[in-house]
């Protein structure tokens, strides 16, 4: 999976709810983000070249029971629905 992000002034990228720091001297330029879930880390591209290799943040890194799974994505849709109704009711758009 790739994402097209673009780097913030303070040297970070969001993906999902997650921040991961690439740099300042990155800053306010767009960069592709690949995922390598063999790996268990994201690839950063400029261009062609390689910048930097993070680990993916948020992972369980033991097995764990259906139930236990099911309710951390409860909470993680919970916590991910309320974010963007708070962006929307940010955004002015609920009249």
């Amino acid at each position: 999976r790739l994402y097209r992000r673009r780097v913030n002034a303070a040297g970070t990228i969001q993906i999902d709810r997650h921040l991961y720091s690439i740099g300042s001297r990155w800053a306010h330029q767009p960069v592709l983000v690949q995922l390598d879930a063999h790996e268990r880390c994201f690839r950063v591209f400029r261009e062609q070249t390689l910048v930097k290799q993070l680990p993916i943040a948020g992972l369980h890194g033991t097995p764990m029971s259906f139930d236990s799974f099911l309710q951390l994505a409860q909470r993680e849709a919970h916590t991910i629905d309320a974010h963007r109704r708070a962006l929307w009711e940010q955004s002015g758009d609920n009249l």
